[in-house]
């Protein structure tokens, strides 16, 4: 089944594993410099795919981080985006887990249409 088909419970469960093409040293280096720098991670141009241009902000690039270390669940990521952005950049409001997961989830489903990550239910 598509991950876009997935429901919640699939999503809880779920491992991220990042295309076996991005785990070089360039790539991780250029990770590493954008997130340090605060500028956007252009996936695309470490991997191309389609001729898009794919870019991920340095905050959620920071999120993805462990998975140049290995698999993860995409739980752990969700949590690792709530300490990376704990608050809504405009109200200053706290983020809920829910919300949190679900921003990662999109993300995920994005990413994984272009096979830069891979999803095992």
């Amino acid at each position: 089944m598509p991950a876009a088909e997935w429901i919640r419970c699939d999503w809880q469960q779920a491992k991220v594993h990042l295309h076996p093409q991005l785990k070089t040293l360039d790539v991780n280096k250029e990770l590493l410099r954008c997130i340090t720098q605060l500028n956007p991670f252009e996936i695309s141009q470490q991997l191309p795919i389609d001729g898009r241009q794919v870019v991920v902000n340095s905050t959620m690039a920071a999120c993805l981080l462990p998975l140049w270390e290995g698999p993860q669940s995409v739980q752990y990521l969700a949590d690792r985006w709530l300490k990376l952005r704990p608050l809504h950049p405009v109200t200053l409001e706290p983020v809920t887990e829910k919300k949190a997961f679900d921003e990662v989830k999109d993300l995920l489903k994005e990413l994984e249409a272009l096979v830069y990550v891979l999803l095992e239910r």
